[in-house]
């Protein structure tokens, strides 16, 4: 009997690679992000960092998936672990949905509450980063 493949092509490993290296790069800047933005104490610098948070969670679950994916087929899962893929789809976009809610809130309360975030910024530590 002829064994049907259900896409395990996807999790190829330049794909995994990818994600592995998007995950690492964005811890990265994230750290080189926070550190600047707590030597600055630049607002942007603190929202942008804290942008990438949902970023690397959204990479992590999709690498998270794929790995999963790249099992296969067994006699329990006959289609494989691509439902995976459909909930890592549907966590990414209640992740992104929630951190708009997050960030529109805060702008619209900076905009209502106008004042320093702490302290004069750093123009120096703020190019640095």
């Amino acid at each position: 009997m002829h064994v049907h493949a259900h896409g395990e092509g996807e999790a190829e490993k330049g794909v995994l690679r990818g994600l592995r290296i998007a995950v690492e790069l964005s811890v990265a800047i994230l750290a080189i992000e926070a550190v600047g933005a707590l030597l600055s104490r630049s607002l942007s610098l603190t929202v942008d960092a804290a942008h990438n948070v949902p970023d690397i969670l959204a990479f992590a679950i999709s690498l998270s998936a794929l790995q999963a994916t790249e099992k296969g087929t067994s006699g329990s899962f006959t289609f494989g672990a691509h439902r995976l893929e459909i909930f890592a789809g549907l966590l990414n976009a209640l992740l992104i949905l929630g951190s708009g809610i997050v960030f529109g809130f805060a702008a619209v309360e900076g905009l209502r509450f106008p004042g320093s975030f702490a302290g004069p910024v750093d123009p120096v530590w703020l190019l640095a980063a």
